[in-house]
């Protein structure tokens, strides 16, 4: 069960998750920080022995069972009366300001790969520091205070604007952090009362059975990140199989095998041992051969008499839409839009009103932040064309079909807010989108055999 290398199925069941924005990232406390003259210590493990230090300092005869152990430390911090816990709270901001823009090139691999979803159980700046790094992606960061109250997390993350998510609280919120053994047992009682709750976003994403993880230096020895995930998993046997790679301590660890048993059963987990940087830098030079292999523009025109799809957008998006263009005639799909069609001389009204009503067969608005501003625009016009025409069609069947494209919110337009949306911010709904069409015209052909039977 256990290997040290990854078997070429496994990789391409790990990119087929990503792709469909079905794998979380979950970030433990034993990645490399590659700081200092330890650079195969984490920062977790570097602040305990920054810890342990001040500890010893204090009480020479001290008796820390591990110095790499933060809970322990923290917790002999205070029962050692070195400081009390606001004395704890500065030393750690004190430490992780020195790394505040520090990240690896471990997590530069990652920031570059399309998860809308990380979690980390550390509270350190390494991840966010390469997301901010990254070219085109928008990173928003929250935490869990497992003393006060939760905000809600507004809009659903996307590949483009992934969120980050700190499970052990926040260096910018000290009261926030998981730092002593009490704040972890506090931490897991709340957890598990669900008070406070979690977001109900990453509520329902981390219960869903179709949702898969790749764990990096998680750290399944710890009793308590046992507990913490069946927990945040809602005790639910999963499907789908999620991949944990771990340091060496966790295999040559006395638990290791029962560890692994438990949960390769209960949820569907498999481990592996390999060099994570290594394992970063082949899942990005795999995952941008895939993409490599996807041309931005179609090679060959679709069928004449494949459905011709209206483009509803923003003049401000025309890059987005011209390659979303591409690819669904690569797709098979005709599509129509403006920029293509329109041609020098023709009267702008008379065209686009006569091709929304008598010449395409879908109308695709790809809703982006700068379509829920203006009052008045040329598009709102084109949506009202689409919705005269929608009340001549027959309920079973399918013309407007509006869409996310931007952005992170789930706001819809008003004129559009009794249709379901597809999100387009991903690349798994772009197939979904397609699927729908074809499942469409497959019904509406039925209907016409029929009528002519």
């Amino acid at each position: 069960m256990t290997t040290h290398n990854l078997q070429e199925l496994d990789w391409q069941k790990l990119l087929k998750n990503i792709e469909r924005g079905k794998c979380v990232l979950m970030l433990g406390p034993d990645i490399p920080a590659q700081s200092g003259d330890q650079p195969e210590a984490s920062l977790t493990t570097l602040l305990a022995q920054h810890l342990a230090a001040k500890v010893r300092e204090k009480k020479p005869d001290a008796k820390l069972c591990d110095d790499r152990d933060l809970p322990h430390v923290a917790q002999n911090y205070l029962a050692y009366r070195v400081g009390d816990r606001i004395d704890l709270e500065c030393s750690t901001e004190a430490f992780y300001q020195t790394y505040q823009q520090h990240t690896t090139p471990l997590h530069q691999c990652l920031a570059q790969l399309p998860f809308s979803y990380c979690l980390s159980i550390s509270p350190d700046n390494l991840m966010q520091t390469a997301l901010n790094q990254t070219k085109d992606k928008h990173a928003r960061t929250d935490f869990y205070h497992f003393k006060s109250g939760n905000k809600s997390l507004d809009g659903k993350p996307n590949p483009q604007a992934p969120l980050l998510y700190k499970l052990y609280g926040c260096i910018s919120a000290t009261d926030s952090l998981i730092l002593a053994e009490t704040d972890l047992l506090d931490f897991l009682a709340n957890i598990i009362a669900n008070t406070p709750e979690l977001p109900p976003l990453l509520g329902q994403l981390l219960s869903d059975k179709d949702t898969t993880f790749l764990f990096i230096g998680f750290g399944f020895q710890r009793w308590y990140l046992r507990i913490l995930l069946h927990v945040l998993r809602k005790q639910q046997q999963h499907r789908l199989g999620s991949l944990a790679l771990e340091a060496p301590t966790f295999f040559n660890h006395p638990e290791h095998p029962q560890t692994v048993f438990y949960y390769d059963h209960a949820h569907t987990i498999e481990f592996k041992s390999c060099a994570w940087h290594e394992f970063a830098q082949d899942l990005l030079r795999r995952y941008q051969h895939t993409q490599n292999q996807l041309p931005d523009s179609p090679p060959s025109s679709p069928s004449p008499d494949a459905p011709l799809v209206f483009l509803c957008h923003s003049s401000k998006n025309q890059a987005e839409v011209a390659k979303l263009a591409g690819q669904l005639r690569q797709l098979g799909l005709n599509v129509w839009r403006d920029r293509d069609n329109l041609h020098a001389g023709e009267v702008w009204d008379n065209r686009i009103q006569h091709v929304i009503d008598k010449q395409i067969q879908y109308f695709l608005v790809l809703q982006t932040p700068d379509m829920l501003a203006p009052a008045e625009s040329y598009f709102i016009r084109e949506i009202k064309r689409a919705l005269a025409r929608q009340q001549g069609i027959d309920d079973d069947y399918v013309f407007i079909i509006p869409a996310w494209f931007g952005g992170t919110s789930e706001q819809k337009l008003s004129a559009l807010a009794h249709l379901n949306y597809f999100d387009l911010r991903t690349q798994h709904d772009l197939s979904t989108l397609l699927d729908h069409i074809q499942h469409d015209q497959t019904q509406r052909k039925l209907r016409q055999d029929t009528a002519h039977d």
